[in-house]
C-alpha cells in the first residue's frame, strides 16, 4: 500500500502526521512501514532505525527503485514535480494537510488541491489544527474544497509534538492513562477516525 502526505506549505503537520501514522500502524503490528522523503533535514535518523526510513534526493526527473510490498508513506515536500506525480499516481490515499493559518497558507493548499487532482481523485483534506482553523478563513475560503472531498479533523494537540520526542503513537500514548488520556484522548480518537478511513475495505 502506497499513502503519500504532500502539501506546498511548510508547517502544516505534514511529517508529524506521516510519523503517528508509522507508528500507529508498526504497534497494530504491521511490521514493513517506511517512510519516504525528499526532505535532507528531516530528523528521522533521530527516531527511526535505518530500515524504517528511505530519503531520496531533494531534486531528481523521477523517484528511484523502491521496495515492493509494505507501507510505503511518501512525505513529500516543494512543489508538485515529476517524482511527486509519480508517488500519487501509485497511492490509494493522497492526504493534503493544512491549518489554514493564513490567506497565504490557504491559498497554498488549494493550489495544491488543484494540482493533485489533474491526475488523481484519491485526495484526503486533513486539517491539523481543527480549533485554529474555526477562527480562521479557511471554512469559508476554501469550502468547495472541504466539501468535495473526505476531511478529516485533527484536534491541535501536545501530544502531536511529544510523539517526536517519546517515539511512540499518541494512540500508545493514550494507553498510559492518567493525564495522558486525559489530554490526549479527543487528537487520538480523531487520528484514529483518519487511520480507519485510509483502511476501510473497498467495494
Amino acid at each position: 500500500m502506497r499513502i503519500t502526505v504532500f502539501t506546498q506549505a511548510g508547517g502544516e503537520g505534514k511529517s508529524t502526521i506521516s510519523l503517528n501514522l508509522l507508528y500507529t500502524l508498526k504497534e497494530a503490528g504491521i511490521p514493513d512501514v517506511k517512510i519516504v522523503t525528499n526532505e535532507q533535514s528531516h530528523g528521522l535518523k533521530n527516531l527511526l532505525s535505518p530500515d524504517e526510513f528511505i530519503v531520496i534526493p531533494e531534486r531528481g526527473a523521477k523517484l528511484p527503485p523502491l521496495p515492493d510490498g509494505g507501507v510505503l508513506i511518501f512525505d513529500f515536500a516543494g512543489k508538485t514535480d515529476e517524482r511527486i506525480k509519480q508517488a500519487v499516481t501509485m497511492s490509494r490515499h493522497v492526504l493534503v494537510p493544512t491549518k489554514g493559518e493564513s490567506n497565504n497558507k490557504i491559498e497554498q493548499f488549494t493550489a495544491t488541491v488543484d494540482d493533485l487532482s489533474d491526475f488523481t481523485d484519491k485526495i484526503t483534506i486533513v486539517i491539523s489544527e481543527f480549533k485554529k482553523a474555526k477562527k480562521s478563513r479557511l471554512l469559508t475560503q476554501a469550502q468547495d474544497y472541504l466539501l468535495k472531498y473526505p476531511t478529516y479533523p485533527i484536534k491541535e494537540s501536545e501530544a502531536f509534538r511529544n510523539l517526536w520526542e517519546e517515539g511512540r503513537s499518541v494512540r500508545a500514548m493514550c494507553e498510559d492513562g492518567g493525564l495522558n488520556l486525559r489530554n490526549y484522548n479527543e487528537a487520538n480518537t480523531m487520528f484514529n477516525n483518519l487511520v480507519k478511513h485510509l483502511f476501510k475495505k473497498e467495494g
